[in-house]
């Protein structure tokens, strides 16, 4: 993890006053989010909880096809622990440290997109708080709400664009493009306004890619 964002998890503890806890996972360690020692009884259950939670998708693909759920251990240094095999490994020969490895993986992944998609949006909301971080279910709203203020900063882009482009081409009606033609200026404001939609979605397209959260593992 970029230090921005494990100096952004330590700052919640700060404001809190509480001393910054952490999880082992697969011999790495995780900064536990303020949240979760704030408002959960058992904060590091509670945390693991979340961490995992896309393997119930698994669960339930399991009991919805009356498969015997198949399970991999885990030992987090203090107690035994499972974790799902994903359904579509649930008749591999891939041995169970492998499938162990792409649920950390994908984990990981999730928590990392939690961490940084929080602080994106404290820059726009520093008052808000985002209880279970790094749960699935709260990670969409988080993803929802930068999204939402995303596309009302490009709209303002576009408004100003459109507004400058539109503005000059009011002035110069006429344009050589190889060769001499005219060309009226509502049609140029409207290929104005086409060309900046299109910049500034090609942008948001860029700078947003919401549907990798959801890939399989």
């Amino acid at each position: 993890m970029k230090p921005e964002y494990a100096e952004f998890l330590i700052s919640e503890y700060k404001k809190a006053g509480l001393k910054p806890e952490v999880a082992s996972v697969d011999q790495k360690k995780y900064i536990i989010p303020c949240v979760y020692i704030q408002n959960c009884k058992f904060p590091l259950k509670s945390f693991l909880t979340d961490f995992f939670d896309f393997m119930r998708k698994d669960y339930i693909l399991y009991k919805r096809y009356k498969k015997k759920v198949r399970y991999v251990a885990w030992f987090d240094g203090k107690k035994k622990r499972r974790l799902i095999v994903p359904f579509v490994y649930r008749n591999s020969k891939i041995p169970a440290s492998q499938i162990a490895d792409k649920i950390f993986e994908k984990a990981s992944r999730k928590y990392k997109k939690a961490v940084t998609t929080a602080l994106n949006l404290a820059t726009f909301y520093p008052n808000m708080v985002f209880e279970h971080m790094v749960s699935s279910k709260t990670l969409s709203e988080m993803l929802k709400a930068l999204k939402s203020v995303q596309v009302k900063q490009n709209r303002t882009i576009a408004v100003y664009i459109t507004g400058k482009v539109g503005a000059f081409l009011s002035k110069n009606p006429i344009f050589v493009f190889g060769n001499i033609f005219h060309i009226s200026t509502s049609l140029l404001r409207q290929k104005a306004k086409k060309w900046a939609l299109k910049k500034v979605l090609s942008a948001t397209v860029e700078s947003s890619v919401f549907a990798a959260l959801n890939a399989d593992v």
